[in-house]
């Protein structure tokens, strides 16, 4: 008895691998009614910003190497700082909106800023956030000067005019 060959399975096809909020995008939820159900922002807003290549990956039903590599190319916006890809929902929404075939009625800034929200001063956990990475990997940028920063008194402080050059600096984008 000969059985159909099996296709090659992904990460993204085992649940085990999956966490629960990549549950929706990688297709394990099958429930219609639950992803019609909600809105455009609603849907972005449950994704984490900086969003992390592996979420990437699942959002446009490609494999983390594309990601990648569209990343490289500058497709994809980004930053690569510390040898890692920063990408921030805003700016990927509004690079969305330039690839889409039927106006929208939803307001997206065509000029996103991703440091639009933070202070003009910013300790450890503002650019944990801001990068979304951990503290140590956030020390470990500051102090190879990755990213700007000041020890003072045993912290650090990072000022988000500084952080704006070095985000132009780091953009794969021609505009900045």
């Amino acid at each position: 008895m000969s059985f159909p060959p099996r296709r090659p399975r992904r990460v993204w096809d085992n649940p085990k691998h999956a966490r629960q909020n990549d549950l929706s995008l990688s297709g394990w939820i099958d429930d219609a009614a639950w992803i019609t159900a909600m809105t455009d922002t609603e849907y972005w807003d449950a994704l984490s910003d900086p969003l992390p290549v592996r979420e990437l990956a699942p959002l446009f039903r490609v494999h983390e190497a594309t990601i990648h590599r569209h990343l490289q190319s500058g497709t994809i916006p980004g930053y690569y700082i510390g040898r890692s890809w920063i990408v921030y929902k805003c700016e990927i929404r509004a690079w969305l909106a330039t690839r889409r075939n039927i106006p929208t009625d939803q307001m997206i800034d065509d000029d996103p800023d991703p440091l639009a929200d933070c202070p003009d001063e910013l300790r450890m956990r503002d650019l944990m956030a801001l990068f979304g990475k951990t503290k140590q990997t956030i020390r470990a940028w500051l102090e190879d000067g990755e990213i700007p920063g000041y020890r003072v008194n045993g912290r650090w402080v990072a000022y988000k005019t500084e952080l704006r050059e070095t985000l132009a600096r780091t953009s794969n984008q021609r505009h900045h």
